[in-house]
């Protein structure tokens, strides 16, 4: 045999010993009849949201963690609905007094002072009208 074709019988041979490597290395493994595979998972898009807006308070996840369905995943800062939660017992506190009030009538001071001041328009009209 000449040179040039016992060169190309080897490097034929090596690079079929390469490419059959190559595939042993880079087909996943099997241990105890389980297939492991490694590589990560790229999540684009997350269907997540409160029913209010607001600041988070906390994050009770980290990425990567596994959840079950109706876990607590964040939470809203409270303190905004809070106030607004007081404000809002203040005004109905204020339009129950006000209901009370006009239940119960004008007051006997009121009522005197009422009386007076229509005492000193009539008194005024019949000065006027002599």
């Amino acid at each position: 045999m000449r040179f040039g074709k016992r060169l190309a019988i080897i490097v034929s041979g090596l690079a079929a010993a390469i490419a059959i490597g190559y595939g042993w290395i880079s087909r996943p493994h099997e241990a105890d009849g389980v297939l492991q595979l490694y590589g990560n998972v790229d999540i684009r898009e997350v269907e997540m949201a409160f029913r209010q807006s607001g600041r988070l308070a906390t994050v009770a996840v980290e990425e990567g963690d596994r959840v079950k369905p109706g876990e607590l995943l964040a939470e809203l800062d409270a303190q905004p609905f809070q106030q607004a939660l007081a404000a809002a017992e203040a005004q109905a506190q204020q339009a129950s007094a006000e209901l009370e009030k006009l239940r119960r009538g004008y007051r006997p001071q009121e009522i005197a002072e009422a009386r007076q001041s229509m005492r000193q328009a009539e008194a005024a009209l019949s000065y006027a009208a002599s």
